[in-house]
């Protein structure tokens, strides 16, 4: 399974990929829209899933990501103060947690 995580913070990354590093599961980490369109391209249901940080910044991650197959597991997470996030990213995640708490469910996340 391809997991594509669009997330800015080093910290973050580091911590998704030390939970990874237990499993088979591989991380690709993308930083721009052109990178996360060529991941993208092959994805379906059983082949993809999208992590996201939804204080992600460097490209407008909610009018791409409303934009692709609804059938890819997007799932997001998100500082427990930043509710609006949370209710802009119903549109195209299919999971959304604050973020400790999507640390507690990473692996039953991916292999649900």
């Amino acid at each position: 399974m391809k997991i594509i995580g669009i997330v800015n913070d080093l910290f973050i990354k580091a911590k998704i990929r030390t939970v990874l590093n237990h499993t088979n599961y591989k991380i690709i980490f993308v930083s721009s829209l052109n990178e996360l369109e060529t991941e993208i391209k092959d994805c379906d249901t059983d082949s993809c899933k999208i992590i996201v940080d939804l204080n992600f910044n460097k490209f407008d991650i909610f009018s791409k990501l409303s934009k692709i197959n609804p059938k890819i597991n997007v799932i997001s997470f998100f500082s427990h103060v930043d509710l609006d996030l949370k209710n802009k990213a119903k549109s195209f995640s299919s999971v959304i947690y604050p973020r400790s708490i999507f640390f507690e469910k990473l692996l039953e996340l991916l292999e649900s």
